[in-house]
């Protein structure tokens, strides 16, 4: 036995049936010694102790067994004794014999199974309360059955010092019993003809399991908390894969529970105040090292580097247009890198950060790099590049905000602890801001910061706010100190607008203000070395192919629609609408209602009429009946012109699936159901009977796909769409419609994948999560798909591997994205053509032609300046932005002198719920309200999908009035949902929605009402940002009982999230089956609540009703 072997006193309890004392929780600790027992027995003559058991095995039996145990075998004396305990010991009556024989034989032994020395500790108390059920007298036996310490001990993290410090006194003090019992194993081993190596591992590990569950308290007996210890022992046994089975029958919601602690024990910190800041806290001044701030994954990941003798290899070889491209950079300056896409922009970016490292461990002084990316996707991808750079020399982290929900990871450590951290712009930016420990970091712990994709730093992005603070801290600290800044892009942009109507000086002057607002001395580019750049960047062949639209004129799907939404405007919407343009305040004109005018351009139909419906909308004195017959009159008009964009380029049964879906979920009124049944059916026909060879862009989408696959199967082929639902539509056509069958070979294998953003915003739920972006990218890489349809989501930087055709199908974007499009050809010999149906997508491109030709004549320009007058230029927009700053400032200031009382009341019942006083902002995103009795005015409704609000913001649900008319009735409360219960760095708030409160001012009058928190800011009253003594004040009034309610929520929304993503799966492996003409495909996820088709484009700009 163990030295200072840990054991539990517990009081007997009277066994009703046979009236003795029977403490089973004692028993079940007893048995737990079953090894030395049967050591114990095997010292008396011949295994004579067994003799006492007579009575529980019966006459006949007990015979048998002092048979086998003075046979003269050891193997079967050995076997016979092992078998006859382990009866004993399967019911409590046999197990108190034993305890009884023991108690005479082995005093000594029997102290330590019933030790009196431990009474009421709260270690121990919870080691009754989790092992000992009072439901099941065996279940600690099936525990330590089921429970595998190899594996588990050598993976046990720092911290558990107590498990190593056990495992160390165990095996350097291996005993006598455990070596002897092990010849027995053997022996056994023999008899039973197995492999004794296979045999006496499997005996260590019932051995020590049972010694290690006895000595388990002891591990943990300085915990202050008495059921802390325990969580923290589940957490480390899950990490080993042959414990799972243990956990199955210890826990089976160990997952859950692990997470409810977690937030138990954040929640008890910050009611200690332990992670809020606090109002006078010392701001640091100096870069931290590693060593000193880093966290426990620095620590380990020094260990081990000294453990393996690591010796750093050589950095790859750069190419010399490369090193070009990174001279002034190494030198220390600020400068704005401009290179072509698929240049080694990464590479260069990495030999800039590695020679930044190098330098500063030469100096003798610490150094921190943060790369930031525009997107999420992009986190992981740049992390393992800079990784395989450095090739472990230096320690690479990557965070975003889209972290698993119930992740507690410290931040801090994790930045202040590696030696470059890829990061998205608004996570750091809410680390400069937090006033949270476990967040807040300092821009003087950072000396070199990286914008990957720089062009974004315009206007109010979170790369420009980023720059802004930067700006801010070089006032007050010395220059010297400020981190150095590089920007990488592929293209600067023209600034916006329409390119013909800009020149070259006026490039210029853009450039020069993107370049201030990165403090920029320098624009890089290559000069010395374009040869050596024109050989490994080959840009593609470009071409426009102008197809004509589908004949309108004939029998076909696009004429019925269009002749039923004529035979809507004219005799449903038309009539309504001229009712408001007469009289003393008309809405529209007699020209806005001209509908059919702009019927041949659905894109421009689609946007008259969106925004007729958000006119109407707004008007709170038309008659119900005309608001009505007006909004579902627009809206049918609406999807119908949806349905012809679809049509454009698309087969008709695609467009067909679009209206049933969306017409499931539209109130209509009698005259639109009748309408649309007999327009449902005409349409089913129409697409039916199809002819695609008549639709040009699709008859040249097939054509362009067979030549490039025909001319090299190993191709890849890049399709970019405009929008989310369209890549999803136009990869099931390729790979299910009998149209495309050429390219499947009759549909037997998929020859398409899609990708899209891979993150959510608002309602939307067609976006692909990371891990199904990840596996679709890496199919197109290796070749398992050939062609891919996609968004813009891949024009900035995801991995997407050298393409032999381009193809933008019927869309175009800016000067920029069209740059970086043209860049992911990079085969020999690659195209890049343009499909187009929309007149204004190809004057778009032609355009952004234009503009690209100005972008490389400002370049050329600027590159002719020497550094001092390129410096000059830039430091004229500086100042500008500083005097708008300056200005913004000073509104700020006057705005919070608007310090007007308010009284917020609930739309629906009136109730007061707070004081406009209360009211707070978070990084100017989120409106809270901090009343410390909210929680007595709402009530929250848990709702079943995750939806983010922010990179540190959480929704549990809605937060609906609690006001009841009769505090008897629940039936009686208010139905009106005030906002959402969200959770803010690890603080409940409830964040209002504007448009479902009343603000009345102190004269009692209604403020007029407003569609956004900014707009009451700025006229009605300020609103503060929110401090730590705001959180600090919310998290003391959280009842317990309502905190509880709302682990339970959180806990909800993870068990729904999961079902989301199964359900999610069987979706997609659904669609890789063939579809029929006729078939509706399910595209319910681009619908908004109100069932209308929300379309958006990937700069996340959502088209949606009010």
């Amino acid at each position: 036995m163990a030295q200072g072997e840990f054991a539990v006193w517990l009081p007997p309890v009277k066994n009703k049936d046979s009236g003795r004392e029977v403490n089973e929780k004692g028993l079940a600790f007893f048995r737990l010694f079953f090894y030395e027992i049967l050591d114990e027995f095997k010292k008396t003559k011949q295994w004579s102790i067994f003799n006492n058991f007579k009575t529980f095995f019966g006459k006949n039996r007990m015979q048998k067994i002092n048979q086998n145990l003075t046979c003269g075998d050891k193997a079967r004396e050995y076997l016979t004794a092992y078998y006859a305990l382990h009866e004993l010991f399967g019911t409590n009556e046999g197990t108190l014999m034993v305890d009884q024989v023991v108690k005479e034989l082995a005093p000594n032994l029997y102290t330590h199974a019933h030790g009196l020395a431990v009474n009421n500790n709260p270690v121990c108390n919870t080691f009754v309360k989790f092992f000992m059920r009072d439901d099941d007298p065996f279940f600690l036996d099936k525990v330590a059955a089921s429970l595998h310490l190899y594996g588990f001990l050598d993976k046990i993290e720092p911290k558990h010092h107590s498990y190593r410090a056990f495992l160390d006194e165990f095996n350097d003090n291996r005993t006598n019993i455990r070596n002897r019992l092990r010849e027995d194993v053997l022996l056994d081993c023999q008899a039973k003809g197995m492999d004794p190596r296979s045999y006496s591992r499997e005996f260590d590990h019932r051995y020590f399991a049972r010694v290690f569950l006895r000595n388990l308290p002891r591990c943990h007996q300085q915990a202050l908390d008495g059921e802390d210890w325990i969580y923290d022992f589940i957490d480390e046994v899950k990490g080993c894969p042959r414990n799972r089975a243990m956990l199955t029958v210890f826990m089976p919601d160990y997952q859950q529970q692990l997470e409810v602690r977690a937030q138990q024990r954040m929640l008890a910190e910050q009611k200690d105040h332990g992670d809020i800041m606090e109002e006078d806290s010392e701001e640091v001044t100096t870069c931290r090292s590693q060593k000193v701030s880093g966290s426990e994954m620095f620590k380990k990941w020094s260990r081990e580097r000294e453990m393996s003798g690591f010796v750093p290899g050589d950095p790859p070889t750069l190419r010399a247009y490369q090193h070009e491209l990174a001279e002034s950079a190494v030198q220390g300056k600020n400068v704005v890198v401009v290179a072509p896409t698929g240049s080694g922009k990464t590479f260069v970016a990495a030999h800039i950060a590695r020679q930044h490292l190098d330098q500063a461990e030469r100096d003798g002084r610490p150094a921190r790099v943060v790369f930031i990316v525009p997107k999420v996707p992009l986190v992981d991808q740049q992390q393992r590049a800079f990784d395989h750079f450095f090739g472990g020399r230096y320690l690479v982290a990557g965070m975003h905000g889209n972290a698993a929900i119930g992740e507690d990871d410290n931040r801090k450590e994790l930045v202040l602890g590696a030696h470059l951290t890829v990061m998205t712009p608004q996570l750091l930016i809410n680390m400069l801001k937090s006033i949270r420990r476990a967040d807040r970091i300092y821009l003087c712990d950072l000396t070199l910061i990286m914008l990957d994709e720089c062009h974004h730093t315009t206007k109010e992005s979170a790369y420009n706010i980023l720059m802004d603070l930067l700006q801010d801290y070089g006032e007050k600290m010395e220059p010297r100190n400020a981190p150095q800044v590089v920007g990488l892009t592929a293209s600067l942009g023209t600034g916006g607008g329409h390119t013909t109507a800009l020149n070259t000086d006026a490039v210029c002057e853009y450039i020069y203000k993107l370049c201030a607002s990165m403090n920029a001395h320098r624009l890089c580019t290559v000069q010395k070395h374009k040869e050596e750049l024109n050989r490994y960047v080959q840009l593609p062949d470009d071409e426009v192919k102008r197809c004509r639209r589908s004949d309108r004129d004939g029998v076909n799907f696009s004429t019925q629609l269009l002749t039923t939404m004529q035979e809507v405007e004219v005799s449903k919407v038309a009539p309504e609408l001229k009712k408001l343009t007469t009289g003393s305040n008309p809405i529209f004109t007699e020209r806005e209602i001209n509908l059919g005018s702009s019927l041949r351009c659905p894109t421009r139909y689609e946007s008259i009429v969106s925004q007729m419906m958000d006119k109407i909308n707004k008007q709170h004195n038309l008659g119900q009946h005309l608001k009505i017959t007006l909004t579902n009159g627009l809206r049918f008009l609406k999807v119908c012109v949806g349905a012809l964009l679809i049509d454009e380029v698309m087969p008709s049964v695609y467009a067909l699936a679009y209206l049933e879906e969306t017409f499931k979920n539209i109130q209509r009124n009698e005259f639109l159901n009748e309408l649309f049944g007999h327009m449902k059916r005409t349409l089913h026909e129409r697409s039916q009977n199809e002819d695609l060879s008549k639709k040009e862009i699709v008859q040249e989408l097939k054509k362009r796909l067979e030549d490039q696959l025909t001319a090299n199967p190993d191709s890849r082929v890049l399709i970019f769409v405009k929008e989310r639902s369209t890549a999803q539509r136009l990869y099931q056509c390729i790979n299910t419609h009998r149209f495309f069958e050429s390219l499947t070979g009759g549909g037997r294998y998929k020859i398409a994948g899609f990708v899209t953003s891979a993150q959510s915003k608002g309602k939307k739920a067609s976006n692909q999560t990371q891990t199904e972006q990840k596996q679709m990218l890496e199919d197109f890489n290796n070749g398992v798909i050939k062609i891919m349809v996609s968004t813009s989501v891949v024009e900035e930087g995801l991995d997407v591997q050298t393409c032999n055709l381009i193809i933008k199908y019927n869309m175009t974007g800016s000067t920029i994205s069209e740059m970086q499009k043209r860049g992911r050809a990079r085969a020999a010999g690659s195209k890049s053509v343009l499909l187009v149906v929309s007149d204004s997508v190809e004057q778009r491109e032609m355009e952004n032609r234009h503009g690209e030709m100005l972008i490389e004549r400002a370049i050329r320009v600027i590159n002719c300046l020497s550094e001092d007058e390129f410096t000059q230029r830039c430091e004229l927009h500086r100042g500008n932005r500083m005097r708008d700053r300056k200005q913004a400032a000073i509104e700020e200031a006057r705005l919070q002198q608007n310090i007007k009382t308010c009284t917020i009341q609930c739309l629906t019942c009136e109730n007061v719920i707070g004081q406009s006083t209360m009211m707070r902002t978070i990084l100017n995103h989120n409106y809270v309200l901090c009343n410390t009795d909210i929680w007595k005015k709402v009530v929250l409704i848990p709702q079943k999908k995750i939806k983010s609000v922010g990179e540190m913001t959480l929704v549990l649900g809605s937060a609906n009035c609690n006001n009841m008319a009769d505090i008897d009735d629940p039936k009686s409360r208010c139905p009106n949902s005030l906002g959402t219960v969200i959770r803010y760095a690890g603080v409940y708030l409830v964040q209002l929605a504007i448009n479902q409160i009343l603000l009345i001012d102190q004269e009692g009058n209604t403020i007029e009402e407003k569609k956004k928190w900014s707009a009451v800011k700025k006229s009605a009253f300020y609103i503060k940002e929110i401090t730590n003594a705001d959180l600090k004040n919310m998290t003391k009034c959280l009842p317990e009982k309502i905190h509880k309610e709302f682990l339970g929520a959180e806990a909800g929304i993870k068990e729904a999230a999961a079902q989301q993503m199964k359900r999610k799966q069987t979706r997609r492996e659904k669609e890789d089956q063939p579809l029929q003409d006729w078939e509706p495909v399910d595209y319910d996820e681009d619908l908004d609540d109100e069932g209308t088709a929300a379309r958006a484009d990937e700069g996340g700009d959502e088209w949606k009703d009010s």
